[in-house]
C-alpha cells in the first residue's frame, strides 16, 4: 500500500488508515497485515486513553484472525486479553467479562498458566489507577479449575 511505503518510518501516525483500509479489504488482500495493524491501532489507542476506540480495533483485529484462520492459539489469548481489557477500561465490563472468560479458556487448553493468571487478574473493578482489586469469585472459581495455581495469597487477590 502508498501509505505503507510513503511513511515507513513514521506508521504509527498512519496505523488508524492502515488498519482500516487493511480491515476493509482483508478478503481480497492480506489478512495478516490486516490483524497486525488493528491490533498495532488497538495498542496506539490504548496509550492514547482511547479505550473505546482501542475495543474496536482488537475486536476487528481478532475477527480478521479468526475468520482467515491467522491466529495461533497464544496469539488468540492475548488478543483477546487486549480486547478485554481496554473493554474493561472503556465501561463496557459485561463484554470484557465475557472476553476475559474466552481467554481465559484458551489459556487453559493451551495449559498456560501465566495467560491464564493476566486474564483473571486483569479482571476486575477500576478506578482512574487501574485495578483495584482482583475479581475475587473470578479468581477463586479458576484456581480451582487450574491445578498449577498457587493456593497462596498474593498482594493482587488480597483481601481474601
Amino acid at each position: 500500500m502508498a501509505t505503507e511505503r510513503a511513511h515507513a518510518d513514521e506508521l504509527d501516525t498512519y496505523v488508524n488508515e492502515l488498519a482500516h483500509h487493511f480491515y476493509m479489504g482483508a478478503a481480497l488482500a492480506d489478512a495478516d497485515k490486516a490483524s497486525h495493524y488493528c491490533q498495532a491501532a488497538g495498542e496506539r489507542a490504548s496509550r492514547l486513553l482511547a479505550f473505546e476506540e482501542a475495543a474496536v480495533h482488537f475486536a476487528r483485529s481478532l475477527e480478521v484472525a479468526e475468520q482467515y484462520g491467522l491466529a495461533d492459539p497464544q496469539a488468540r489469548c492475548d488478543a483477546l486479553i487486549a480486547l478485554a481489557e481496554a473493554q474493561n477500561r472503556a465501561g463496557d465490563t459485561a463484554l470484557a467479562d465475557a472476553n476475559f472468560e474466552r481467554a481465559a479458556a484458551v489459556a487453559r487448553t493451551l495449559g498456560d498458566g501465566e495467560r491464564l493468571a493476566a486474564a483473571a487478574l486483569r479482571a476486575g473493578p477500576l478506578s482512574y489507577l487501574g485495578i483495584v482489586r482482583a475479581n475475587r469469585t473470578r479468581c477463586t472459581s479458576w484456581r480451582r479449575r487450574w491445578p498449577g495455581c498457587p493456593k497462596a495469597r498474593t498482594p493482587t487477590c488480597a483481601p481474601w
